[in-house]
């Protein structure tokens, strides 16, 4: 006899968002929805925050200990995201030195690990002190892999992909103004989708995408030649965009959005595209578009 344990965070966690535009609704309105599908938890994740500031009324929610309005909308723009489900991380194979251990290849040379002495503190019990081994490509990790060592090459580990700049969006007033600190913001990488009170609609992306060259970021490789690796980041301006397409809507449920066109790796394991072409389905089935018809939508539980 055997028993089989099924832990929750075997299944995995989706999250839909969907804009339609004026042209589809029978009042001229953009309409946003956005559910983040995020499992539920004691403490929660989102608390709900509404705030005045001057003439501007916001409301959303926020995660604890951040400033940021993660989804919400003032008097004049509604955002809403989902996961991008991209790859923002490289493992970078070590070409260490076979008579010294502690340097690793970079060019033709042999070059010396840093070691960072780090303190972490502990609720009740003394701060534990930890020493991380540094390369120019970031940290080593404490784990091999196939027995090699290997840096963690990863944007959350640059301090210049963080900003709050996202904090700005709580006063745009145009989907102009939107986009342009959606695109600069230093967050998380994720999909946004954005309406104005204009009954304009825009799907776009925030946070840091690599710019990688000599490889795609799929295998770990070395970067002792110099022939791998990044040159920074996308700009800002590069980053891709949707704005009021023929059909007046615009659907992201973790699914690919982008064709093999776009010059830059994003991901390669994106969430199949059902829950998409379901809820794309079902916006263009719909005879009335309003609040309701659309909360009703997200309670749908057939697949495309």
């Amino acid at each position: 006899m055997s028993t089989n344990y099924v832990h929750l965070r075997d299944f995995f966690v989706g999250s839909n968002a969907w804009a339609v535009s004026g042209a589809k609704t029978h009042d001229g309105r953009a309409i946003l929805a956005n559910d983040m599908h995020l499992g539920l938890s004691v403490p929660t994740l989102w608390y709900r925050c509404e705030m005045i500031i001057g003439k501007v009324h916001t409301v959303g929610v926020m995660l604890p200990g951040t400033p940021l309005l993660i989804a919400g909308s003032n008097d004049a723009i509604a955002w809403g995201i989902t996961n991008l489900s991209g790859d923002f991380l490289d493992l970078v194979t070590l070409d260490i030195n076979p008579d010294n251990a502690n340097e690793y290849k970079v060019g033709d040379k042999w070059q010396s690990f840093e070691n960072i002495d780090e303190s972490i503190t502990v609720k009740g019990e003394s701060p534990q002190q930890i020493t991380v081994k540094q390369t120019i490509w970031e940290p080593v990790s404490p784990q091999p892999l196939l027995n090699k060592s290997v840096a963690i090459h990863w944007t959350a580990l640059d301090s210049d992909t963080v900003n709050m700049g996202l904090m700005d969006l709580e006063l745009a007033q145009t989907l102009d103004q939107a986009l342009h600190i959606v695109n600069h913001a230093g967050s998380p990488q994720l999909n946004m989708l954005l309406a104005d009170n204009s009954g304009h609609i825009a799907w776009t992306l925030m946070g840091k995408i690599p710019k990688r060259y000599g490889n795609d970021g799929a295998v770990s490789r070395s970067w002792a030649n110099g022939k791998i690796g990044w040159q920074g980041y996308v700009d800002a301006n590069e980053l891709p965009r949707q704005i009021n397409p023929p059909e007046g809507v615009l659907v992201s449920a973790n699914n690919r959005r982008l064709g093999t066109q776009y010059p830059y790796t994003i991901g390669r394991q994106f969430a199949d595209g059902y829950r998409a072409y379901r809820i794309t389905q079902r916006l263009n089935e719909l005879t009335a578009i309003n609040e309701w018809s659309l909360f009703e939508l997200q309670l749908d539980t057939e697949s495309g």
